[in-house]
């Protein structure tokens, strides 16, 4: 189990500045080709193997999600920051988004085509990767750097 006080303060501090992120990366997709060619590696790889949904794990204002989505793929985002998926979900109206943590997910492995950790900082806020990752097994695709 994720350590709540840990979580509740990481929660927290990026509410506090969704916004503000949110308009720092808005087009940071746009101007990094280096970051765009894994995501496309990723949904070429997914659409391969049967094209399910895919979990854009710590989808922070929700950029990511929208750009595997442009890349043909059924993507949804979730992450701990009520704030941020609140701009993911204004900013992305088309597509879904959830508040939730990468532990205490337990999607049926079947029911995922991907996912996609995005982000190394999705796992540094004092959440174990291993842990994190067990209930992917099979469907787990690390994108980015």
């Amino acid at each position: 189990m994720p350590d709540e006080g840990f979580l509740a303060a990481t929660r927290a501090s990026y509410d506090v500045m969704a916004v503000e992120y949110a308009e720092k990366v808005d087009s940071d997709l746009d101007v990094k080709p280096l970051d765009r060619a894994p995501l496309a590696a990723f949904a070429e790889l997914t659409q391969a193997s049967g094209n399910g949904p895919v979990a854009d794990l710590g989808c922070g204002p929700g950029q990511v999600t929208a750009a595997l989505h442009r890349l043909g793929l059924n993507a949804f985002g979730i992450d701990p920051s009520p704030g941020m998926i609140v701009v993911a979900r204004r900013t992305y109206p088309d597509l879904s988004f959830e508040v939730g943590s990468m532990p205490a997910l337990d999607p049926p492995q079947a029911s995922l085509g991907g996912c996609s950790l995005t982000t190394r900082s999705s796992t540094s806020h004092g959440n174990d990767e291993r842990r994190c990752s067990s209930s992917f097994t099979g469907c787990w695709h690390r994108v980015g750097s």
